[in-house]
């Protein structure tokens, strides 16, 4: 009976990681997929509109996307006209997305520092988003790995140790990659929004719930190295 219970718990809590891991992976393909594809769209257009100006009235045009967030006590909120003429409707707008052209009479020092931020975006991007895409890979194989586990009532391989604990490595890196590259971005719209009535938060926008994510899964990669440990133990002891 001991047998069937212990039985029983492994299972519960195989199904449970499965269903973490599965929403860990649909978390990164609803956020991932969407951000690259509007970022890809918006890029093309406006490379195609600078190709045009160049062709068509010979004006070198470099067109430049910043990102930055506001600071809270620039969150103002704006009127909204909806359909609803008697309910007053108002939004505070925390981002600022710039699209910023310049030419051959823009101030030199200021291109030049936008295309200082274009190369360490790409520096810091890139392998941020080479990270989340091999972290989709091992996710889906860390839960190829625990369905056949349930599925076979056999131990869990010493790999999935390894893949979980890549996972949240991985997570990590992502993460400070990218709030290095929106800090880049934060300081660069900082100055091209000097005069402004905007102002830019320079704080370094590190997402600590990602970190959190993170911890969670480097802490089910030791539960996993635990688990295995004491099968080991159990059965050279038997």
């Amino acid at each position: 009976m001991e047998a069937k219970q212990k039985k029983s718990l492994r299972r519960r809590l195989l199904v449970i990681y499965i269903f973490y891991f599965l929403v860990l992976a649909a978390g990164f393909v609803l956020t991932l997929v969407p951000d690259i594809s509007s970022g890809w769209a918006a890029g093309s257009r406006a490379g195609i509109k600078d190709i045009q100006m160049l062709k068509n009235q010979g004006v070198h045009q470099q067109t430049y996307f910043v990102g930055a967030e506001l600071a809270n006590d620039m969150r103002e909120m704006v009127p909204v006209a909806t359909s609803h003429p008697d309910i007053r409707i108002e939004a505070a707008y925390t981002e600022a997305k710039l699209l910023v052209t310049t030419s051959d009479g823009s101030d030199p020092a200021c291109v030049a520092r936008l295309a200082r931020m274009d190369g360490c975006t790409l520096l810091f991007f890139l392998p941020a988003l080479l990270a989340k895409c091999a972290l989709l890979i091992l996710l889906a194989l860390t839960i190829n790995i625990l369905r056949k586990s349930v599925r076979d009532e056999q131990p869990l391989p010493n790999r999935i140790i390894t893949y979980t604990r890549t996972v949240g490595f991985l997570l990590i890196f992502a993460e400070v990659c990218l709030a290095t590259g929106a800090f880049i971005h934060n300081r660069t719209a900082q100055i091209l929004l000097e005069g402004s009535t905007l102002e830019v938060a320079t704080s370094f926008p590190l997402n600590y719930w990602n970190l959190v994510m993170a911890i969670l899964v480097l802490f089910s990669a030791e539960v996993f190295s635990i688990g295995s440990r004491l099968s080991e133990e159990q059965r050279f002891t038997i």
